[in-house]
């Protein structure tokens, strides 16, 4: 299996909510990392740190400058934080469950085991008005939270929280929500170019909201490495070691 290829198909597949994991003989030789051992260094990454592992497996990546990845993800980092003020202001929860009623989003909750064929899949929005959220990876993921050695972690373990709202910022999308926050340049007719960093930004502003609506005071990128450690834990440690490397560290 092609290692490059296999890596895009894993970020492909978790940004549409279905994780895709390298089958097991491919992690014969990995050498499996605690995970508290993997949240400690995590949790110490700035904002910034998670930048370049964003972006690593996108086509558009290799055509950007270094600090245009930065301003689109800080400009995407606020626009998903202001989203998060308007919706909160406007509706008065932080509760994704109520949010999700108060926008009539059908929230669907399945049962989801680990396939035979190493497919896992947290949560998706269907266009258009409804989002499945997969409880059993969910259940085993905030269990790893609440068993952490990190208090921040245990304070963050509202994984299905944290997930619907990710996917509701979708939905105000796909609507085209007054309440969505910043400068939406896929209204001004912008070359091909900046479209194509705009399907990378709406991921971040995903990320950017669930996180300032559900008050998650933990980077919400750590929980990629704590999903995908509820599933294989030396997939984990593969995907921990490049955002690491990632961030220059």
């Amino acid at each position: 299996m092609d290692e490059n290829n296999y890596w895009q198909r894993l970020w492909n597949a978790f940004k549409s909510g279905k994780m895709t994991v390298r089958k097991p003989d491919l992690y014969q030789d990995v050498r499996e990392i605690p995970l508290d051992e993997m949240l400690e260094r995590l949790l110490a990454l700035p904002e910034d740190g998670w930048m370049n592992y964003v972006f690593a497996r996108d086509p558009m990546n290799g055509r950007l400058q270094e600090d245009e990845r930065r301003q689109i993800f800080r400009e995407a980092c606020e626009n998903g934080r202001k989203t998060a003020v308007n919706v909160l202001e406007r509706y008065g929860t932080n509760d994704a469950v109520k949010l999700g009623k108060t926008l009539s989003v059908n929230v669907m909750r399945s049962e989801a085991d680990r396939n035979s064929d190493a497919r896992v899949v947290f949560a998706r929005f269907e266009e258009p008005d409804t989002v499945t959220v997969y409880m059993g990876n969910v259940r085993r993921t905030a269990a790893l939270l609440q068993e952490s050695a990190w208090e921040r972690c245990r304070e963050n373990a509202d994984v299905f929280g944290y997930l619907l709202a990710h996917e509701l910022y979708h939905v105000l999308v796909y609507r085209k929500s007054s309440d969505l926050g910043g400068n939406r340049p896929e209204a001004d007719g912008k070359n091909k170019k900046r479209g194509r960093k705009l399907r990378i930004t709406e991921e971040i502003e995903a990320m950017s909201f669930a996180q300032h609506f559900t008050g998650m005071t933990i980077s919400p990128y750590i929980l990629d490495v704590v999903l995908l450690y509820s599933c294989t834990p030396k997939g984990a440690a593969c995907l921990y070691e490049e955002i690491i490397n990632g961030a220059g560290i």
